[in-house]
């Protein structure tokens, strides 16, 4: 809305501010100023009027709101009219048929006035705030809706069949041309306006053209109304017309300035139009508003607002405001909503506007103290967890937690064998479960990844999933999920994998378990926990590709990995081999310790020592590292895999395994002596528990 310096001038005359200090002001107090611009000696605002403040569409709503901030008065016009002796109700009538459509109709008539251009002054008042003059009578209605708010409509009376008014809505087949010019038809929910006959005004909205105001107008039936706002919206998006009227008809107008608007544009008229204007205007006031009454307790601003106000503060802002006052005692204030204020609603709109005005700006600076608090264990470790998989090169998501009850995967979970848990009000029809895993979404990922972006990603999740325990509450443990796959971007990896296979397809192993071997193995190192890989079978995975992850201490069931069986690939309709693995880390969370223990680099050289040792496929080379580190053998810090070989020399259903061997002693320097003989001892000893053979002594 458009909004000119000296037009609010004319209502605050002690107004001494520049324009720019003016915009400043509005903008805190809500009225956010969008843009100042010069026109001739005056300054325009365009101002953003949010929907909840209607009562500040008009220079007088704007002007009401700069006074109370500044407590400077408010100068309202003051109107005084010679009316002659003749009286409205004898020459028209007003019926409202649709009481609750429009609550309120004012009809005054203004008879012999000379419709001419606007005087001068009037047509620039328009002109600055963007609305086009079209004649001194249409232009007072205009001015006035534009001063006070309440949209105006002046009819040609003599043009009104049977001189009458009658507030109705539309019957079947009814139709307008407005003063557009266009024809609108009329649906039967439409308010209308009419006369003894046809409709000549669509409510709130716009006028009929057969009865406009033209040069040959004498006289004039004045309309000032309060029509409902949802009526108004309605009808004006159903015809796809906004008016000026109907942007403030459908927020809703003042029901209370409805007769001071009537009695000022009829004044203007007179001054710039001549004529009479007849007494005895007819008000028909079928509904009215009910009076609202409202309690502000003072401590309760400070509560709200976090500053103190005084209670005389609060009471003269709210006074200024037009909330007029009941009773005050010293707790709270009680007082009068005008009608125009629609928006406040509760106790808080009260407190709203005191401190609105009081400025927000001026909230007094608190220095808040500032406690150091301290990350829980729980979400450290889980951090360090995604860290060491987003070094591996594998990519976080985050799934929804609703999942489908139907498929090969979705009812599974390694943690229980429990139906899903049922939502009663599930948020979508075909998703009405609670997820007991977080591998069915990870697939749906990946699918989709593969579809569209034509990628092979890896892929980890870190979430809670939700384990029906037959009544109680669900057991609710955090779960990582991985899932990667061959993929075809590493073209090395494809041609090792297919040279292995050549050699002994039975018995080679997928290198993309191998990966995900491999980054399972290193999380849990990191972690600074020991599990073991055991074969076992598991619903979801290939029989010849599954196993179970479990704790070295105690043997308790961490998680599953291996590759998925082909028919769940098919369901979720992804092509290349994927291998997943699912644990449960709010298992391990305890276990984590989170201190960093450095030790001090050795002053002493390291010796290494490789050995192969060939043994039956069944055979783990978990089991085999942890018989070697359960050795105690002297000196021995560590052991690593670095190798398995099937080829030529290699007897079937044998593997050959590439052990190194890491010896120190950080007070002195081995001799190769001492590490051989520990080597030929550690040798004996796999060889009794598993019946190797070593390369190189007992097979080439």
């Amino acid at each position: 809305m458009k909004v000119s310096y000296n037009w609010l001038k004319e209502f605050l005359p002690d107004l001494k501010i520049s324009p720019k200090e003016v915009a400043d002001i509005l903008t805190f107090l809500g009225l956010e100023v969008e843009l100042i611009e010069p026109f001739e000696d005056d300054t325009i605002f365009d101002v953003e009027v949010t929907t909840n403040r209607p009562d500040c569409l008009s220079i007088l709503g704007v002007a009401r709101e700069l006074s109370t901030k500044l407590r400077i008065p408010l100068k309202i016009p003051e109107v005084r009219v010679e009316e002659s002796k003749k009286a409205t109700s004898d020459l028209t009538s007003v019926t409202i048929e649709v009481p609750d459509l429009c609550p309120r109709y004012m009809a005054r008539l203004v008879f012999g006035v000379k419709v001419a251009e606007s005087p001068e002054w009037l047509k620039k008042a328009l002109q600055g705030i963007g609305v086009r003059p079209v004649n001194n009578v249409v232009d007072v209605t205009n001015y006035v809706a534009m001063e006070l708010g309440e949209p105006l409509h002046a009819f040609d009376f003599d043009e009104l069949f049977e001189h009458r008014i009658v507030v109705r809505l539309a019957r079947p087949g009814e139709e307008i041309r407005a003063i557009d010019g266009r024809i609108y038809p009329l649906k039967e929910d439409t308010l209308v306006i009419a006369d003894g006959k046809f409709p000549v005004a669509i409510a709130g909205v716009i006028g009929g053209k057969d009865t406009e105001v033209t040069d040959r107008t004498k006289n004039i039936l004045l309309e000032s109304g309060f029509f409902d706002p949802i009526s108004v919206r309605r009808t004006s998006k159903s015809l796809s017309l906004t008016t000026a009227a109907s942007y403030r008809f459908s927020r809703g107008v003042d029901y209370d300035i409805i007769p001071i608007a009537s009695l000022r544009a009829a004044a203007l008229i007179k001054e710039v139009a001549g004529g009479k204007i007849l007494s005895s205007p007819i008000d028909e006031k079928l509904i009215s508003p009910t009076p609202r009454k409202m309690s502000l307790r003072f401590h309760r601003i400070k509560t709200i607002l976090g500053f103190d106000i005084s209670p005389d503060e609060a009471e003269q802002t709210l006074n200024l405001l037009g909330f007029s006052t009941i009773e005050r005692t010293p707790q709270e204030i009680t007082v009068d909503i005008p009608a125009r204020r629609a928006d406040v609603e509760e106790e808080v709109h009260l407190i709203e506007e005191v401190g609105r005005i009081h400025g927000f700006e001026n909230i007094p600076l608190v220095e808040l103290p500032v406690v150091a608090t301290k990350t829980s264990d729980e979400y450290e470790v889980l951090k360090r967890i995604r860290e060491i998989l987003w070094a591996s090169g594998f990519c976080e998501v985050m799934s929804d937690v609703f999942v489908k009850d139907e498929g090969l995967i979705n009812g599974f979970s390694f943690l229980s064998d429990a139906p899903p848990i049922f939502l009663r009000n599930p948020l979508r029809a075909d998703e009405p479960c609670l997820r007991k895993s977080l591998i069915p979404a990870l697939l749906k990922i990946y699918a989709y990844n593969q579809d569209y972006a034509g990628k092979n990603p890896e892929l980890f999740e870190i979430s809670k999933v939700f384990i029906n325990k037959d009544g109680e509450l669900p057991y609710e443990p955090y779960v990582l999920a991985i899932v990667t796959s061959l993929g075809y971007e590493n073209l090395r990896s494809i041609i090792l994998h297919s040279l292995l296979r050549k050699h002994n397809p039975r018995q080679a192993t997928p290198l993309g378990y191998e990966r995900l071997r491999g980054v399972i193995d290193t999380l849990f190192e990191r972690l600074g926990i020991s599990v073991e890989i055991k074969v076992a079978e598991v619903p979801i995975f290939a029989p010849e590709c599954s196993a179970k992850i479990l704790l070295s201490a105690d043997k308790k069931e961490l998680g599953i990995i291996g590759v998925l069986r082909n028919d769940i690939k098919e369901e979720i309709g992804v092509r290349d081999p994927l291998f997943v693995a699912e644990i449960n880390l709010s298992e391990i969370l305890p276990l984590v310790s989170l201190i960093h223990r450095f030790h001090p680099i050795p002053k002493t050289p390291e010796v290494l020592r490789d050995i192969a040792v060939v043994v039956d496929e069944e055979i783990l080379w978990g089991d085999i590292k942890t018989l070697i580190l359960n050795s105690k053998t002297p000196n021995l810090r560590s052991v690593e895999l670095f190798d398995i070989y099937r080829g030529k020399q290699i007897p079937q259903k044998k593997k050959s395994l590439a052990i190194r061997l890491h010896f120190l002693d950080p007070e002195r320097t081995l001799r190769s002596e001492e590490v051989d003989k520990a080597v030929t001892v550690l040798i004996e000893k796999i060889k009794k528990q598993t019946g190797a053979l070593v390369r190189g002594l007992d097979i080439q």
